[in-house]
């Protein structure tokens, strides 16, 4: 199963799909975007999904409850994080034909690149808006990834040395 994953091809289908989740999530309407925010902060604090709430009480629960504000910093965490996934993924594709050195400037480049082209997208989305600070908030979870991957990278290199 390991071996499969160290295809080139299977390499950048991750890319890809990771990609299209992010380009999805950025394609939903505003409403429907904040709606599931919510619901995923009502399932982290309670552990279960509310299903006898309609939607519509739902909605105003959330700005009357003061729960909009944490739904603000979930969102910008789930920036980092699906950004700190796609420079993960971007480096293990890229060290496929690069140096480490070269698939960590090369996966950041893309992935602020791709960062600031999703949030060029939202302008065109309704009730949606491009963000400079969510391209940082991008920026910063490619970054993460990417170090996290150097890192990971450096220290399997070392195991394998000392194995030999």
């Amino acid at each position: 199963m390991i071996q499969f994953f160290k295809r080139k091809w299977v390499r950048w289908t991750l890319v890809g799909l990771c990609m299209f989740a992010i380009f999805m999530m950025s394609h939903l309407n505003n409403v429907k975007s904040w709606y599931l925010t919510g619901e995923l902060l009502t399932v982290i604090k309670t552990g279960s999904v509310d299903t006898e709430t309609s939607y519509e009480e739902k909605m105003t629960s959330y700005n009357e409850s003061g729960t909009a504000d944490l739904m603000v910093y979930l969102r910008k965490l789930a920036h980092v994080m699906e950004y700190f996934a796609l420079g993960v993924l971007l480096f293990y594709a890229l060290s496929y034909d690069f140096a480490i050195r070269k698939s960590a400037v090369a996966a950041m480049g893309i992935g602020w690149f791709y960062g600031y082209l999703d949030e060029l997208h939202q302008l065109f989305i309704p009730g949606r808006t491009g963000s400079l600070m969510d391209v940082f908030l991008d920026g910063f979870g490619v970054t993460l990834g990417v170090l996290f991957s150097i890192w990971l990278a450096v220290k399997v290199r070392k195991g394998v040395k000392h194995e030999a």
